[in-house]
């Protein structure tokens, strides 16, 4: 094809009398034409079909029906009748493409600068024209050629749309009520706009001076379009109707008493100004996150995450008020040393309380290696030391203090008289022994700070002294043979807390009975009798599943116990259960007991559901919580077909609504909820993206909330003490009921909240079709016999539901309920709960007049299309073509080209 040059745009000027020849007039035609071409290309980006020009098949030629295209100069391709042209003759399988494009005509017809010609498709570039069709050479179809199948490329013309704008003020807006009071409308004007068609498209939005605080965003549409108005409609149900806001919240319990039915909390969290009052209906809840985080430290209360900068596309900040979830995925300890605890009873009347694992007691009359020792564990009046004392007398050490000054055998400390004969230690380095030095002489002239002592020994200014008080001294009586608790040093002792329960192998339990962070370089781990771990073993820790308070505890047949629970279903056979809390008021979830299993669930003496445990426990009574403990939750994926639906390996470690995640180390981790288990296939609630072959998943145990005290990507909280090393910090979504509901009378519930411990978390129950009492914001607009309809996802499937209820009572804001409509089961959390007026009565009126006070006005835009498109050929074809004769056109069939 020829390649053209650049035009050079002249204006042509000629004067009176000049002489002109006929290259002067194709310069000034030529010139015209490329202003044309230029105008196309700029302005219109004319490039393709206009019409016509269809391709069709006729023996071993293509035939181009008439039509007008532009190339990519913008230049007129004019076919003003058919074309055929030769099916090219190509190697098999290569592909051509008929191709419309220019040449050089110096003059003569317009059609005559256009040609047809087949280009190979590899070769085929914008410059050689507009491509009409593709065709293939295949020997199989020699007999019957075929066209590939191929999309046109067409151009738009260019046509500026009369648009118009305008408003509705909130005073000019006449509203009427569409019937049945489902919604309101109201005829907008568009005079203004000029419109001269009725063809208009309208957009019409609502746009609120002050914030619409009260009614859900109705549904609008436009109706009745015209050249000079539309009609504007609101429909109301269930969309638009007015919303009222439930009271939300919780609070952290921190004193419960189970004899008298009493519950004391904390600063409320997520409850604004409000507080809750007598005739509420609440319940415990567990907390529920979607996605988490690896913690890296949590010094002084302050959250450092392990993020992922390259990959995380969300990264987390915070703000004050947030809630943040400590949770974990299973975990495990390796033991490093072992050491023994040997068990002494205290028979003095003291406070215990001062005695904690890490505190050191001294035996009286006694020097040197043991003379003191460390508690590593204590459990009511027994004592476990990591040294063995002979004597019967022993006194607590008290805190150490500086030497200042040491002058003829005189000491003097700063803030302090040791008491005459007062055990003197020396704080010596971390992992050494205590151990009495001295005694402190009796002074006959004593003077404050100073003392001897009744030996020489060798100290110097700075050295860190200890004293026990022995006139202070209490009677212990050492137990000959008794279970003696093991010591261990372990690789993370920061993932453990007392109370934590352990397994080694597959059934060998114990519990965490003491943490020594004083005198070592490690700190040394303490459990209870059981286990009996080796250097190397690993401990793998529990997470508690579930809860349920103790009502009454008796003895069985042979070792087993038979204990009566709020919830039995929450236990099944071969569960580990521990004992957590104490009868009458219940502390923080610290273990109080040994570990046993649950043998047999069956029926008690009073023909109710109990569990029978093996072995049983020691020392229990009503009040207390039972707790199960699951280990080692995780497996290995085997395939991820969907992001929804997970092959593992140990299907058997995870249950229907177990909280899963991907196991990581840094960055976030998506979290689901298990639906179902299909064999071995775990079905999620929601996609999991990215899992493959060989990741690990595991169930996150979801523990406490804290709260956001100076948010950030390294956010405050309070309480700290909820996390700690090796956690995840989940992004808190809602809560979960985890006991049934009880009724709040003062300070009191009623039934009592099964498994409530101190720093649990209360709220405002789910409502449900047993659960119909709900408490509202000060300024919902309720009144009684309202009808409303409550809609959200049910708290344990996540499917959403929807009832209609009418309000029975209303105590202020308290509403209780009645069902009117609706299916499925329904269980919703007030904080998920949308609640709307579905009236009729009023609820128009109440829009208009909202509408009104708040500064509604209706903004609309309007385009006005254009008329039909020209079918017609606007080219002097001769025929056979005839789509531009004076008669009109037989009627087209497919293919016929322009006139199509």
């Amino acid at each position: 094809m020829a390649r053209y040059p650049t035009r050079r745009f002249t204006r042509l000027e000629a004067w009176q009398g000049q002489t002109l020849s006929a290259a002067d007039f194709r310069e000034q035609l030529a010139n015209a034409d490329a202003l044309r071409a230029a105008h196309n290309q700029a302005l219109h980006e004319s490039f393709g079909v206009s019409f016509g020009l269809a391709v069709t098949l006729d023996g071993d030629a293509a035939k181009v029906a008439c039509g007008l295209a532009y190339d990519c100069r913008g230049r007129e391709l004019v076919l003003q009748q058919d074309r055929s042209i030769k099916l090219p003759r190509a190697p098999a399988g290569e592909a051509s493409l008929l191709v419309l494009g220019r040449r050089r005509a110096e003059s003569g017809p317009v059609e005559e600068g256009t040609e047809l010609r087949w280009v190979p498709a590899a070769r085929y570039r914008a410059k050689l024209g507009v491509p009409l069709a593709r065709y293939t050479v295949s020997h199989d179809r020699l007999d019957e050629p075929t066209l590939d199948a191929f999309r046109v490329l067409g151009v738009r013309a260019l046509a500026r749309l009369p648009m118009g704008t305008g408003s509705l003020e909130g005073v000019r807006i006449s509203w009427e009520p569409i019937a049945d009071e489902t919604g309101l409308q109201v005829r907008v004007d568009t005079t203004t706009a000029g419109f001269v068609s009725d063809c208009v498209v309208y957009f019409a939005s609502l746009l609120w001076e002050k914030p619409n605080e009260r009614f859900a965003p109705p549904f609008a549409s436009v109706i009745l379009p015209s050249a000079r108005a539309f009609t504007l409609r609101l429909l109301f149900p269930p969309a638009g109707a007015e919303s009222f806001a439930p009271l939300t919240g919780a609070g952290l319990v921190s004193e419960a008493h189970f004899r008298n039915g009493s519950v004391e909390f904390d600063p409320l969290v997520q409850f604004g100004e409000e507080e809750f009052t007598s005739g509420d209906v609440v319940a415990r809840l567990d907390p529920r996150s979607d996605r988490a985080w690896p913690l890296k430290s949590s010094a002084g209360g302050v959250l450092t995450l392990e993020v992922d900068d390259e990959n995380d596309e969300d990264p987390p900040s915070f703000a004050e008020g947030d809630l943040l979830v400590a949770a974990n995925v299973p975990r495990s300890v390796t033991v490093q040393r072992v050491f023994l605890a040997f068990r002494v009873d205290v028979r003095s009347e003291i406070n215990l309380n001062a005695i904690r694992p890490g505190s050191v007691v001294a035996r009286q009359d006694a020097y040197g290696a043991g003379s003191a020792a460390r508690v590593v564990a204590r459990r009511k009046s027994r004592l476990w030391l990591d040294t063995e004392l002979s004597g019967t007398k022993l006194a607590l050490v008290g805190e150490p203090y500086p030497i200042e000054s040491i002058e003829d055998g005189v000491i003097t400390i700063d803030g302090y008289t040791p008491p005459p004969n007062a055990g003197v230690l020396r704080l010596g380095a971390p992992g050494e022994a205590p151990a009495v030095v001295a005694i402190v002489a009796p002074d006959p002239e004593p003077s404050d700070g100073s003392f001897k002592l009744d030996r020489a020994i060798e100290l110097r200014e700075g050295d860190l002294l200890q004293f026990a008080d022995f006139d202070e001294a209490f009677t212990v009586a050492p137990v000959e043979g008794a279970s003696v608790f093991d010591t261990y040093e372990v690789d993370k002792p920061g993932l453990l807390t007392e109370g934590d329960v352990v397994r080694r192998g597959d059934d060998s339990y114990a519990i965490v009975v003491g943490i020594d962070n004083i005198g070592t370089d490690s700190p040394r781990v303490t459990l209870s009798p059981g286990v009996g771990a080796l250097v190397g073993d690993v401990l793998e820790i529990g997470d508690i599943t579930a809860r349920s308070t103790l009502l009454y505890f008796t003895e069985a047949d042979g070792p087993r116990t038979v204990a009566a629970v709020g919830e039995p279903g929450r236990f099944q056979r071969d569960d580990v259960v521990v004992r957590v809390g104490a009868r009458a008021s219940v502390s923080s979830p610290g273990v109080e007991a040994e570990v046993t299993v649950v043998d047999q669930i069956g029926l008690g003496p009073m023909n109710d559901p109990v569990i029978y445990l093996n072995p049983a426990f020691a020392d229990a009574s009503s009040g207390d919580v039972l707790a199960v403990v699951r280990f080692a939750r995780r497996s290995r994926v085997v395939e991820a077909s969907s992001p929804r639906r997970v092959r593992v390996e140990q299907p058997n470690n995870f249950a229907a609504g177990d909280t899963v995640a991907q196991v990581v180390t840094a960055g976030a981790t998506v979290l689901s909820v298990v639906e179902r288990i299909e064999d071995s296939t775990l079905v999620l609630r929601t996609p999991m993206p990215g899992l493959t072959t060989s990741d690990t998943l595991a169930v996150v145990a979801l523990r406490n909330v804290s709260a956001v005290t100076d948010g950030g990507e390294s956010p405050s909280v309070d309480p700290a003490e909820n996390f700690r090393s090796g956690d995840l910090v989940g992004r808190f979504t809602h809560w979960s009921d985890a006991s049934r509901p009880a009724l709040l009378d003062d300070d009191e519930v009623e039934p009592w909240l099964d498994g409530l411990l101190v720093r649990d978390a209360v709220g405002f129950a789910a409502l449900s079709d047993t659960q119909r009492t709900l408490r509202f914001v000060e300024d919902a607009d309720l009144t009684s016999d309202e009808t409303l309809n409550l809609a959200g996802p049910h708290v344990t499937t996540g499917v959403e539901a929807t009832r209609r209820w009418r309000v029975d009572q209303l105590v202020g804001q308290r509403a209780t309920f009645t069902f009117t409509a609706g299916t499925g089961q329904f269980r919703v959390r007030p904080e998920q709960l949308r609640a709307m007026n579905v009236g009729p009565e009023g609820l128009s009126a109440r829009f208009a007049t909202y509408a009104l006070e708040r500064g509604l006005r209706i903004a609309w835009f309007g385009v006005q299309l254009p008329g039909p498109a020209i079918t017609s050929c606007p080219l002097h074809a001769p025929e056979p073509c005839g789509c531009c004769s004076e008669e009109p056109p037989p009627s087209p069939t497919e293919g016929s080209g322009c006139c199509q």
